[in-house]
């Protein structure tokens, strides 16, 4: 009696608790609300539909730069619905990620028979919903929620011999493409776990794949390629891609797998857990291999793990279960746990989540501006697509990193010798952007060049001579966004000028420059002059007049800023600088007043702020 009391008095906990956990994951939610710029990107091709233009990047031209279909087609039936569809996904998706929670706690407590086996599926599930990969991604407009649930959807209909698994992995892959990989999973464990032929799964992975046969005909007759766009641009298959897949992991393992412990007691009591969990282990540990093969991913967060957070917190409570006696004894190492995963990545996520929001409003502020003091359908180039992309609907925007871009993503050119660079996509063809001749060329990190394509374009006189920036300024952020902007007709021949040292001393100044390490910043300078055009590149002189300034050499510095002129007058930074510091001096004001006609030419609508920062009057 006193047993099935303690049962009851545990099993009673379980609704309230569960409810508890969802209030306080949905409140986070709501409280971190954020879109990831690459939301946008799906968030155009869902315009561009709705305008009857199809589902394409650019209006004409056909490419599949979306791995989201279901999460995309979900979005245009918001719309014909009535709802606005972001604020819909942006419903949907906490709700799904609360249905993974719930499903957490039925798999971890349907694979225990001990008493309070239910406070031991309330620990796994608040391990789930206190992730801040999960919250993270959850709330930032892509499609990862959605696959999440259906993966562990997919493992509950197994756990209950459910023919429903086939429609769960038939919407698995229609929402992401690993969602195969998911569907290939459950005949490769049979025939593991019984070595004999998995009929049954056979059966049932043929029923999944059997309605995808249309939609296989669709991307091959629209798009005519069944793999995605960004497989092309992001996959290279080589060490540096393994290598970076091994750091991703390890970040996640630092942050949420307890160093790898989520991993290894699971390893051990492998043989003593009941099937369905074997099945979610060796599930999470394949898909981790996954995950360091194609290189981890370039958004950070641990994106791509969010599908076996769930799969690795179940087996690793049922391992402790198997492993101790007492339910007081696995609460007692589930706890820290818990108290670990919210310290060690807290300030990590809300670094990228504040990044992304930065990025976010910089870009909405410069892509708003340009839009408003230009009308024309101007094209652009850019390596950060989304939020541009989505503003700038109807004109032409060329992807620099492939996503969206055959050419860049299957035929690049050849890798630069000892390019380097941090970006996870790498491949670039900056011979074809120049073709292209875009209007504007609008790099991520404004006039620094940081991407392997942005890099490349200045090792080109094509660009160099011909693309000059102009600026906006942002009042949210205090400082000015660089836009560079094509200034002559034609590009002239477009041929490899200069050695890639030029490009990195030139990147290395800039960085020094932000670091206030002025001494590097201006030998980095120097040295780019050694391996850039040889008059000079105007901007190398204007970077190193800031160096000069903020060391109190005011004198090199003007000087600097004259040399910049010498070779080009289009200049809006040097303009600037010479308008400001000079327009109180009598005997120069004439210089400034030059100055200040320039910018009415390149920029004018900088002109107001400009005259209240040099103390311009018209009566001088």
């Amino acid at each position: 009696m006193m047993n099935a009391r303690k049962t009851f008095s545990t099993r009673f906990l379980a609704a309230p608790g569960l409810m508890g956990i969802s209030i306080l994951f949905y409140y986070v939610c709501q409280k971190l609300h954020f879109i990831q710029d690459d939301a946008f990107i799906t968030f155009r091709y869902v315009e561009n539909f709705l305008d009857g233009h199809g589902l394409v990047w650019n209006i004409g031209e056909r490419v599949e730069g979306y791995t989201n279909f279901l999460w995309l087609l979900l979005q245009i039936f918001a719309d014909r619905i009535g709802l606005d569809y972001q604020w819909a996904i942006s419903a949907l998706a906490p709700l799904l990620s609360i249905l993974t929670i719930f499903l957490c706690y039925r798999i971890t407590v349907s694979e225990l028979s001990r008493r309070n086996k239910y406070i031991i599926g309330l620990a796994a599930a608040l391990l789930l919903a206190a992730n801040y990969s999960f919250i993270y991604w959850t709330i930032a407009g892509l499609e990862t929620p959605l696959f999440a649930f259906l993966t562990l959807a997919a493992f509950a209909a197994y756990h209950r011999r459910s023919w429903l698994l086939a429609p769960a992995l038939t919407l698995a892959i229609l929402t992401r493409p690993e969602g195969i990989l998911l569907a290939s999973f459950f005949p490769l464990f049979a025939l593991i776990n019984t070595r004999r032929l998995p009929v049954r799964e056979l059966q049932v992975l043929a029923l999944a794949l059997a309605p995808l046969i249309p939609y296989a005909i669709f991307k091959l007759s629209y798009y005519g390629s069944l793999v995605p766009n960004p497989f092309y641009a992001k996959t290279v298959w080589d060490m540096e891609q393994l290598t970076s897949g091994l750091e991703y992991t390890w970040e996640f393992l630092k942050h949420y797998g307890m160093y790898g412990t989520l991993f290894v007691l699971p390893a051990l009591m492998y043989r003593k857990l009941p099937e369905t969990t074997r099945a979610l282990y060796l599930f999470a540990v394949l898909y981790t291999v996954y995950i360091i093969l194609i290189g981890g991913d370039v958004l950070k967060v641990g994106r791509f793990f969010l599908p076996v957070l769930a799969p690795l917190y179940i087996s690793f409570a049922l391992s402790l279960a198997a492993l101790l006696n007492r339910s007081r004894y696995v609460l007692a190492i589930l706890i820290p746990q818990l108290a670990l995963q919210c310290y060690l990545p807290l300030q990590s996520a809300l670094m990228w989540r504040s990044l992304e929001i930065g990025l976010y409003s910089e870009n909405r502020d410069t892509i708003t501006q340009l839009r408003t003091v230009d009308n024309s359908n101007f094209t652009i180039a850019t390596s950060t697509i989304g939020l541009v992309g989505y503003l700038l609907k109807g004109h032409v925007v060329y992807d620099m990193v492939g996503l969206t871009d055959t050419v860049v993503a299957r035929h690049p050119q050849e890798p630069i010798d000892r390019l380097y660079t941090t970006w996870r996509e790498r491949k670039y063809n900056a011979e074809y952007i120049l073709r292209q001749a875009p209007d504007y060329i609008f790099f991520s990190t404004g006039a620094k060049p940081s991407s392997p394509g942005e890099r490349a374009l200045f090792l080109y006189d094509a660009f160099l001579e011909n693309y000059r920036t102009i600026g906006f300024y942002s009042y949210s952020h205090k400082r000015v966004n660089d836009v560079y902007k094509r200034m002559s007709e034609s590009l002239g021949p477009i041929a490899l000028n200069y050695d890639q040292r030029f490009v990195q001393e030139y990147n290395g100044g800039i960085n020094a420059m932000r670091e206030k390490r002025y001494m590097e910043a201006l030998a980095h300078f120097q040295n780019a002059r050694l391996w850039g055009p040889e008059g000079g590149y105007p901007y190398v002189f204007y970077q190193a007049s800031r160096g000069l300034t903020m060391m109190n050499q005011h004198e090199q510095a003007l000087g600097a800023l004259f040399e910049a002129l010498k070779i080009d007058t289009n200049l809006y930074s040097v303009h600037s600088a010479l308008y400001i510091s000079l327009y109180e001096d009598s005997l120069l004001r004439h210089i400034a007043l030059q100055s200040r006609r320039h910018i009415q030419r390149l920029a004018p609508w900088e002109l107001p702020r400009l005259d209240k920062l040099a103390g311009y009057r018209p009566d001088k």
